[in-house]
């Protein structure tokens, strides 16, 4: 990924996140570590030439995630259903965003995401924000 592929890919990443779940986007961080991640979602993009799309939430933020998409005052009331389906639906936003980005169209299809275990992310492959809230990951790949 060059660097400009992965600075509009960090754009697209904060304006969902802040635009979506009113989370606070702070700066650019390496990707978290399999440990580090407490959802992890896959989604596939495209038509011919698929490319994979995963979104990684650090420890906490799918809480915060669900809790500010669904209106809720107390992260701690927001069950792990709940935030997983949160993180599904972050990752389908950024996935259309990305495809209509990448491709200038919105008409790439889309996988529905899932819940997939955590794994290790291509540093050269990705970009990760630092939020005010915790830590978001996306690794984009052929």
């Amino acid at each position: 990924m060059t660097q400009r592929e992965q600075q509009d890919r960090l754009r697209v990443l904060a304006e969902v996140v802040d635009g979506l779940a009113f989370l606070t986007p702070m700066n650019e961080s390496p990707p978290p570590l399999p440990e580090q991640q407490e959802i992890t979602v896959e989604l596939l993009c495209g038509g011919r030439r698929q490319q994979r799309l995963v979104i990684a939430l650090g420890a906490g933020l799918g809480r915060c995630l669900a809790a500010n998409m669904g209106g809720v005052m107390d992260p701690a009331e927001v069950t792990p259903e709940d935030a997983c389906e949160a993180a599904l639906e972050l990752a389908n936003v950024v996935a259309g965003k990305m495809a209509a980005f990448s491709t200038g169209s919105d008409g790439q299809a889309v996988s529905l995401p899932r819940i997939i275990p955590a794994l290790t992310l291509d540093p050269e492959q990705s970009c990760c924000l630092t939020l005010a809230e915790g830590t978001v990951a996306l690794s984009w790949a052929s």
